[in-house]
């Protein structure tokens, strides 16, 4: 008979249980609950040498096996989780092992050094309450494969209303979450909270809230109110309580303003926008250029802090130019985008520069523009992974789609990489869905604010606004393209 291991959960602890027994006997006896069902099998005794070996040639997808040490079973996801995998050095982390079996109850007597352990795979499958969905591992969980256009869709409408819960009454958001503790995550960052209200934005039509529209202008307010130093025509963006001007707080508030002023039909806040557009075109240089970093009294502090902020600040004066159609914001994007390729910008591959090359298209097809899209978003290698890459590379794909559609006939268009585009954009839409919290995922983690989010496993599994922000965003603009993966060869 086959022999199973059943996890459930009784409000914020999973618990894990060894059955044999058939599958159908245990739906029946579990079927008032959502539980995930894992199979047993190909078990075998492995000693510490060959366990090292296994480790370290799984180090780049994780751990894909579960753990029988002392009688104690241990699925991958608790393994990964709990970090008792040692990936570095090949071993089991003992300190980690005997918190993780204190914590459930199991811990008898401390485990030292073990000669050898059981290893053993597992076919897993989810019962949503009414039927079993097969799982897929993936980075150290057991996931649903949520890849088709539908299941797109719906992972941003619950992300987006999960983001939406993390804002509050105030204006501002809850920052983050430990998807492993439930503790809020210290720090706040004024732009990131641009960025999620970016989101919500954009989004707005799916957030399951009739009075959301107010809920957002409250935050609107907060940045305006108390975040923002006012110098004539020009406005800058600050946090509240310390810290100076940075170039990107300006952009993605301007980003934020036009998507709300898009998405609501209300041109309310479009005197802020041109006060925020000035704030970024006082931060660039006769040589095209931004200066990012300035005091309070707008005295230069740094010209550089980070590549984003360039790209946000192009792609947020496309955005406003598209609404106020003053010739003066689409030159000095051109000036912009003339520095970043005189100075090899597309090595750094930023994601926000490909937002604003996808809005520059439409406006201009000049050569040299074409070639740095295509060099800036297709990357050498696909192996390195972040939410944003997908809104890179997508941006990339629409560009295409749209000069495709309007019979562009430049020969640096001719060059483009298609195939290779479309291999990266699969392997960007499988990976991040597998940092999107669902309910199978959602058991071994603490917190209801988190299911239905994305979090970072890289970052003791944190979900932040801006991990929700880029996922959601780069999901959109793959479910509007004209691309499904499911249908390719």
């Amino acid at each position: 008979m086959d022999q199973y291991i059943i996890t459930y959960k009784v409000r914020k602890r999973y618990i894990t249980k060894l059955v044999k027994n058939d599958k159908e006997s245990i739906i029946n006896e579990y079927k008032d609950k959502k539980f995930k069902l894992d199979r047993m099998f190909d078990e075998q005794s492995v000693n510490m040498e060959e366990l090292k070996k296994i480790i370290l040639d799984n180090a780049s997808s994780g751990f894909p096996y579960g753990m029988i040490i002392k009688e104690h079973v241990i699925l991958t996801e608790e393994l990964f989780l709990n970090s008792i995998i040692d990936f570095e050095n090949g071993t089991i982390n003992y300190p980690q092992l005997n918190s993780f079996l204190e914590d459930k109850g199991k811990l008898n007597s401390r485990i030292e050094l073990l000669k050898s352990v059981f290893i053993f795979q597992t076919e897993s499958e989810y019962y949503d309450g009414e039927k079993l969905i097969p799982l897929i591992y993936k980075n150290g969980f057991h996931v649903i494969d949520r890849t088709s256009k539908d299941e797109i869709l719906e992972a941003i409408k619950k992300s987006t209303n999960t983001l939406y819960k993390l804002l509050k009454p105030s204006g501002k958001f809850i920052y983050g979450i430990s998807t492993t503790t439930d503790l809020p995550i210290d720090g706040y960052s004024i732009i990131r909270h641009c960025g999620a209200l970016w989101s919500l934005c954009l989004n707005s039509n799916f957030i399951e809230d009739k009075n959301c529209k107010e809920k957002i202008e409250k935050s609107f307010d907060y940045l305006f109110n108390r975040c923002t130093i006012y110098k004539g025509h020009k406005a800058y963006l600050v946090p509240q309580d310390h810290g100076d001007y940075q170039l990107g707080g300006n952009a993605i508030t301007l980003l934020a303003i036009c998507e709300y002023t898009k998405q609501f039909k209300d041109n309310r806040y479009l005197e802020y926008a041109e006060k925020f557009a000035r704030g970024i075109l006082a931060c660039q240089q006769p040589d095209g250029r931004f200066f990012h970093g300035y005091s309070r009294n707008l005295e230069l502090t740094k010209q550089e802090i980070i590549v984003y902020y360039d790209g946000e600040s192009v792609f947020a004066l496309l955005k406003y130019y598209e609404l106020c159609k003053n010739k003066i914001y689409l030159d000095a994007v051109c000036d912009a985008f003339d520095y970043f390729i005189e100075y090899g910008y597309e090595s750094k591959y930023d994601h926000w520069i490909a937002h604003a090359l996808r809005e520059l298209v439409p406006f201009t097809q000049e050569d040299k523009y074409l070639s740095f899209l295509n060099l800036n978003c297709v990357p050498k290698s696909f192996r390195i992974f972040t939410p944003a890459r997908l809104e890179s590379i997508v941006s990339l794909y629409e560009a295409y789609s749209y000069l495709k559609k309007n019979k562009c006939k430049s020969p640096v268009f001719e060059e483009y990489p298609l195939n290779k585009v479309i291999e990266g954009i699969k392997f960007r839409l499988e990976n991040l869905m597998c940092y999107y919290i669902g309910e199978e995922v959602h058991l071994y983690l603490k917190g209801e604010d988190v299911l239905y989010g994305f979090h970072d496993p890289r970052d003791n599994f944190r979900m932040r606004i801006d991990d929700i922000q880029h996922s959601c965003s780069g999901l959109l603009h793959y479910y509007l393209s004209d691309l499904d993966i499911k249908n390719i060869d």
